[in-house]
């Protein structure tokens, strides 16, 4: 057993006994990290106040070579973004956030672009600015990061450059993450997904900005979040065996009306 310490972002808090926690963090030095709070519920706990969902956290803790689970000795909080407790469509985007996040993240691998790109996520939510873009550009530039990003700047079979205007659509491959222009399209039997000008233009600017304030400048229509949702979580399907359940219920919520079933 060695003593560790690291900076660390909560991700999920699960019970383990009456007085117990299993805490999951997302750690630059370690990637996921499970450990066990031991006595956090008991009323004179040194846990109480010093963790809570989506805060950051600076924390001793004792890894154990031959388990997952790590014992938590000491914490602090560095960042507690209380915001969230008044503002409860910031909280369920801070939820779909930490939850896709928990499920790409690894275990003893260090992932400090993740650990700081989650950081400045979540601090972007706590600042009140909940839009809908903003997690269609959390989910495009998590895919990046992961090197999973779709290539959606040329037609990936005659390898010309497809600027927004060129055409009325071209054809989104989510199985591939590549797009392809109407002729070579029409040489594929592939499933695929039209995309018009603006949802190729919106989706190859969010690509290259950097933050999230760019994305959320943008004016989208409830008709392009509807076809952005859809290309974006076809594309998540395949290439994470996996959409969670909340993804719809967050987005709808903070759409503030259902535009009906979308993956």
């Amino acid at each position: 057993i060695m003593i560790k310490k690291t900076e660390a972002l909560v991700l999920r808090i699960t019970p383990y006994s009456r007085t117990s926690q299993v805490v999951t963090w997302l750690t630059p030095d370690y990637g996921r990290l499970v450990t066990l709070a031991k006595g956090a519920c008991r009323p004179k706990s040194s846990f109480l106040g010093q963790y809570d969902l989506f805060y950051t956290c600076e924390l001793i803790f004792y890894r154990r070579e031959k388990s997952s689970v790590h014992i938590l000795r000491e914490c602090s909080p560095l960042e507690s973004r209380t915001a969230f407790r008044d503002n409860w469509k910031a909280m369920m985007c801070a939820s779909y956030v930490c939850e896709l996040v928990w499920r790409v993240s690894q275990e003893d691998h260090s992932q400090p672009d993740l650990y700081e790109f989650t950081n400045a996520s979540l601090n972007y939510l706590s600042a009140g600015s909940i839009k809908p873009q903003f997690l269609v550009w959390f989910e495009l530039k998590l895919m990046d990061l992961l090197g999973m990003a779709p290539q959606i700047r040329r037609c990936q079979s005659c390898r010309k450059t497809i600027s927004s205007p060129a055409f009325q659509y071209v054809s989104f491959y989510p199985a591939r993450g590549i797009i392809l222009c109407p002729a070579c399209a029409g040489r594929n039997s592939e499933a695929s997904i039209p995309a018009t000008p603006d949802i190729l233009a919106m989706l190859q600017n969010w690509q290259a900005c950097g933050t999230a304030a760019a994305a959320g400048n943008t004016r989208v229509t409830e008709k392009q979040l509807i076809a952005l949702r859809k290309i974006l979580g076809t594309f998540l399907d395949y290439h994470l065996d996996f959409v969670p359940v909340s993804r719809n219920i967050v987005m709808d919520a903070i759409q503030e009306k259902a535009p009906g079933k979308v993956m």
